[in-house]
C-alpha cells in the first residue's frame, strides 16, 4: 500500500467539525420541518398565536443554522489547510444549501411575522 492510500484510511475527523454538523443537520430538518408544519397550519386555520409561534420557531432556528453554517464552512476551511486534505470539502455543498434555506426562511418568517402584528 502506499502513504496516499494509508492516509486515507488513517483520516481523523475532529470531533468538533463533525458535531457542528450533526448540529447542522438537525437545525436544518427542525427548520424544514417547522416550515411543513406552518403551512399545514395554514391551511387548517390554526389560530392565529399558534402560527406566530411557529414563525418565532422558525426563525430561531434558523439563526441557530446560520451561526452553525458559518461555524462548519470556518472550519471546513481551517481543516483543508492545516490537513492540506480536499476531504473536508464535501460537506460544503450540503451546508451551503441549509445556509441558504435559512437565510430565505428567516426573512420570509421575519416578514410574515410583522405583516400579521400589523406592522
Amino acid at each position: 500500500m502506499n502513504t496516499k492510500s494509508r492516509k486515507k484510511e488513517n483520516r481523523n475527523i475532529p470531533s468538533i467539525y463533525s458535531l457542528t454538523n450533526k448540529f447542522v443537520v438537525f437545525f436544518t430538518c427542525m427548520l424544514i420541518v417547522s416550515l411543513i408544519f406552518y403551512v399545514t397550519g395554514n391551511f387548517n386555520h390554526f389560530l392565529d398565536s399558534s402560527l406566530l409561534l411557529i414563525l418565532l420557531i422558525i426563525q430561531a432556528s434558523a439563526v441557530a443554522n446560520i451561526v452553525l453554517c458559518f461555524a462548519s464552512l470556518i472550519q471546513s476551511f481551517v481543516f483543508m489547510i492545516i490537513n492540506k486534505d480536499l476531504f473536508y470539502l464535501i460537506p460544503l455543498i450540503p451546508i451551503v444549501f441549509a445556509l441558504v434555506l435559512s437565510f430565505v426562511s428567516f426573512f420570509l418568517a421575519g416578514t410574515i411575522h410583522v405583516i400579521a402584528n400589523g406592522m
